[in-house]
């Protein structure tokens, strides 16, 4: 019966040291007029390159905080580089401004954080 607890401990120990390292993300966002377009560009930057290929963006327009909420003007993904564009056919938006976010993504042996940009006006 000893043995048993002793290697429930032993597994406990090992559990608790094989968490996955985090690694912080930020995320920036530029807003631009093309002809009938409205374009989108920005950059997912982290210290591990791995948090920065690939990563879902989501720009959305309007603020939390207001009673109409958001709206999700579109979703794209990095390049290697961490580098989007995202191009929408369609007007400004009257809610008041843009932001891009990309959400907490977890990996084989790490974390990438989530990041989201401040409401970036037109």
């Amino acid at each position: 019966m000893p043995l048993v607890a002793v290697a429930a401990l032993l597994g406990l120990a090992v559990a608790a040291g094989a968490a996955k390292p985090k690694y912080d993300s930020s995320i920036s966002l530029k807003t631009a007029p093309e002809g009938d377009e409205f374009v989108f560009r920005g950059r997912v930057r982290s210290e591990q390159p791995r948090c920065k290929r690939r990563r879902r963006v989501e720009v959305t327009a309007g603020h939390d905080f207001s009673a109409r909420g958001t709206i999700l003007e579109g979703v794209t993904r990095t390049d290697r580089r961490g580098r989007y564009e995202l191009r929408v056919e369609a007007e400004q938006n009257t809610l008041g401004g843009y932001r891009a976010k990309t959400p907490r993504k977890a990996r084989k042996r790490h974390v990438c954080k989530g990041a989201r940009t401040p409401v970036v006006p037109f």
